[in-house]
Parts: structure tokens; C-alpha cells; sequence
């Protein structure tokens, strides 16, 4: 702290302790065929730096680590799916990734990724009465990047509240 004060890594937030061991693996472990798992990265930070830190992920893919993340962040789906659909080759992309910074290691080639959902499993019910969930592949296409349905379906969900909401339900 700029009076001279010290934190311990306990006072620190959540935030500066994940980073803080991110960056530690990066900068003196890191290697390529090395796997990278991280378990919902997006926890505590806001959602410009989600978009980061996805990005990050992807560079790191073009440097031979392999990552692997679990995710309930719709700022870390919609950015993987920018540099998935920023990937194809057609002028008008190169210069949308230009003007918005994307450099050409942080691109995604829909064929060298895979991304899972987790969605009920059918076939299967507990005991009291709930569904157990499966891991489905999730459609990666150029125009779109990662379908993911479950977060799609909320979304448009509270869409339609908000619209109705605002717009009078019709009335």
C-alpha cells in the first residue's frame, strides 16, 4: 500500500490471489505440451477483464499449452467465440480484429478446440427424482463459435422479462 502498509496473501482478494498463481505458473513453470486447468477463472473480476483473460487463455493455446477451463461466464463464451469467428479469412474480419487489437496468435481455429455442456442426461434419474448431467461436445462453427444452448436460453429468458418489463407486456 502507498503508506507503507503490507497485506498478507489471507487479507489480499480473491482476485490477487488467483492471478498471483497464474502468473507464478506462467512466468517460472510454463512449457509447452504443458495442460493449464482452471476452474471458473472469471471468478471476481469484471467483465472487461473476463474478456482478458480469455484471450490470454488463447495465446497460450498458439504457445503449445493446452487449457482447459470450466466456465459459467457469458463474457468468456461470446470472447472465445470472437477470436473463433475473427479466425476466418475474409478481409473485413482482418480489419475488425485490427481496429479492436486482436493480434493473430490470440485466434481461435474451430477445429483445434473443443468445448463441452453440461446438459441433463435423460437416461438417468436419482432417487429423488432429479436428473444427473453429462457432458455433451458443443457445436464450434465460424459463423457463430461455441453453441452454447443453456446459456442462450437464459439470456433470450431475461430478454423477454426485460422487454416486457419495459415495453408494458403488451399492453
Amino acid at each position: 500500500m502507498s503508506n507503507g502498509t503490507t497485506l498478507t496473501m489471507g487479507e489480499s482478494s480473491g482476485v490477487v490471489r488467483s492471478m498471483l498463481d497464474v502468473s507464478f505458473y506462467l512466468r517460472h513453470i510454463a512449457k509447452p505440451g504443458d495442460l493449464l486447468m482452471i476452474d471458473e477463472p472469471e471468478l471476481y473480476l469484471h467483465p472487461e477483464n473476463q474478456r482478458k483473460f480469455a484471450r490470454l487463455f488463447a495465446l497460450l493455446t498458439h504457445f503449445g499449452i493446452q487449457v482447459m477451463i470450466t466456465t459459467h461466464s457469458d463474457y468468456f463464451i461470446r470472447e472465445f467465440n470472437t477470436l473463433i469467428m475473427l479466425h476466418e479469412d475474409k478481409p473485413y474480419l482482418k480489419r475488425i480484429a485490427d481496429r479492436e487489437g486482436y493480434s493473430e496468435e490470440e485466434l481461435l481455429d474451430k477445429d483445434k478446440i473443443r468445448a463441452y455442456v453440461a446438459e441433463p442426461d435423460l437416461s438417468q434419474f436419482r432417487g429423488n427424482g432429479s436428473r444427473y448431467h453429462t457432458f455433451v461436445e458443443a457445436d464450434i462453427n465460424d459463423d457463430e463459435g461455441i453453441e452454447a444452448r443453456s446459456f442462450d436460453k437464459t439470456i433470450i429468458k431475461i430478454n423477454e422479462i426485460q422487454d416486457a418489463i419495459l415495453w408494458g407486456d403488451g399492453e
